[in-house]
């Protein structure tokens, strides 16, 4: 804040200072706030989507606010302690709501996230600093690819606790996902065989086209060839069952059987090698969530760029040229 004095004039003989604020003074502190409720909402929605309040989009929806809320501090603000203790406040609202798990599930993911996050931080000043013009969505992208691999690192890392509690390994609604994908592109290959029905009707479709090339079945009558159906359709179903260590409701869906297989074979992995099965379940699905989140982020960018673009038209931001002098290191 600018301290100006004024001159001496006949309405106001005794002289005082005008206290003049920076442009865009308000502007900034709404930024900070609104970085710091991000941080908020995505800790409220992942917590909720661990506690099974809400689904898997939501803590996508959540991670989203952070990352967009983040961004505009992250380039805005000049003031590397102001900046830092934005960022620290805005880990301080995400982990509020997760001091149950823990001080060392806690302070593991806290830690994760801040050293990616400072990472993410001086890369952009630097690209900010070395950059003659601001490509908006390039700086989002240089700062995302750091933050992004801490935050998901840092949910992995919450989410695992949970994993004595309710034995689900892997998102639901992921495996659900992945399985609509999939059943589509299997009912192609073979037309007789529909995923999207119960698992009893696609036991029994798999089981009919096992037997449909052999011979010994051919020749048998149909009410025959009916019973021996039956027969290989309880077999199978059995065998399933087994598999799975639990009873089948031969009228679920296919896709809540495969994920009740998925988790009893995690369980058992669990169970079989202790904690070399955290290090495994913790890299492998960072590696796939990881994944999407390049893809992610770069939604996010466009999003984010939206929003800069209306700022830059409601006159709240703007872009300005500033000419500098540059030292350079050369030979002689």
């Amino acid at each position: 804040m600018e301290i100006r004095p004024l001159t001496h004039n006949l309405l106001k003989p005794i002289s005082s200072v005008e206290l003049t604020r920076p442009p865009g003074f308000w502007t900034s502190i709404g930024v900070d706030v609104f970085a710091v409720l991000g941080a908020l909402a995505f800790g409220f929605l992942y917590r909720s989507y661990m506690q099974g309040e809400l689904g898997i989009v939501s803590a996508f929806v959540g991670g989203g606010i952070f990352l967009i809320t983040s961004v505009f501090p992250a380039m805005l603000t000049r003031s590397w302690s102001r900046r830092m203790l934005i960022f620290l406040l805005q880990l301080l609202f995400f982990f509020v709501l997760f001091w149950d798990k823990g001080l060392a599930v806690v302070g593991s993911a806290a830690t994760v996230i801040f050293v990616f996050g400072l990472w993410g931080e001086l890369t952009l000043r630097h690209e900010l600093k070395e950059n003659m013009a601001v490509r908006f969505i390039k700086l989002s992208q240089v700062y995302y690819s750091k933050v992004l691999t801490g935050v998901v690192l840092a949910v992995v890392i919450l989410y695992y606790p949970m994993l004595d509690a309710t034995k689900i390994y892997v998102p639901q609604g992921l495996v659900a996902g992945a399985f609509e994908w999939s059943s589509t592109f299997v009912h192609k290959i073979y037309p007789e065989v529909d995923l999207n029905n119960s698992f009893g009707t696609f036991i029994k479709s798999i089981a009919k086209l096992s037997l449909s090339d052999k011979p010994e079945f051919k020749s048998l009558t149909p009410s025959d060839q009916e019973h021996y159906l039956d027969q290989t359709y309880l077999g199978m179903l059995e065998t399933v069952e087994k598999s799975i260590g639990s009873v089948i409701d031969a009228e679920q869906s296919v896709a809540e059987v495969l994920y009740k297989f998925l988790n009893s074979l995690f369980e058992g992995w669990k169970q079989k090698f202790g904690d070399l099965f955290f290090a495994v379940w913790v890299i492998a699905v960072f590696l796939v969530v990881r994944s999407f989140g390049v893809i992610f982020a770069w939604a996010v960018s466009l999003i984010a760029f939206l929003i800069y673009q209306v700022l830059i038209v409601s006159k709240m931001l703007r872009v300005v040229g500033e000419s500098r002098i540059k030292e350079v290191l050369e030979y002689s």
